[in-house]
């Protein structure tokens, strides 16, 4: 007897012997639980400016669960952005992406974005790839929106 399962990483189906459903269900539960592992929190701040606080990995899964959302609260705006980035454990090609395109779009709108509280493994990675060239990454909230607001 075989059990017909979908698998969510291969989005298709497999043929999988009974022995192994328990090992399936126990994957692709894991897959789901790893796909949700970023949280993002939107609020106003005095004048024109959007506060996200993002937490979790920015992964290529994180930034992809998140991107919708986050291009409209902090992109579709029109208003300053700061992102605090304190809470994130990593970010990866995708999640600086995300932080591009955010930054791209306000600049069209004559807004600006920058990051603060990164800790030392994110902000490295964001001062390698160069990002810090055209996102501020700030320490504080204080100086993310004295660079904004200046």
């Amino acid at each position: 007897m075989h059990v017909t399962v979908l698998s969510p990483a291969a989005s298709s189906l497999c043929e999988l012997p009974p022995r192994n459903r328990c090992r399936a269900t126990r994957g692709a539960f894991r897959a789901r639980v790893e796909r949700t592992n970023v949280d993002m929190s939107i609020s106003e701040l005095e004048g024109p400016v959007t506060l996200a606080t993002l937490s979790g990995r920015l992964d290529a899964a994180g930034a992809d669960a998140i991107a919708v959302r986050f291009t409209a609260a902090v992109a579709a705006q029109g208003r300053h952005a700061v992102i605090d980035l304190s809470q994130v454990t990593f970010i990866a090609s995708m999640g600086m992406r995300l932080l591009v395109s955010a930054a791209r779009a306000l600049d069209q709108k004559g807004c600006r974005l920058a990051t603060f509280g990164a800790s030392e493994n994110v902000l490295g990675a964001l001062t390698d790839a160069a990002l810090d060239q055209l996102i501020p990454c700030a320490a504080t909230r204080d100086e993310a929106l004295a660079g904004l607001l200046a």
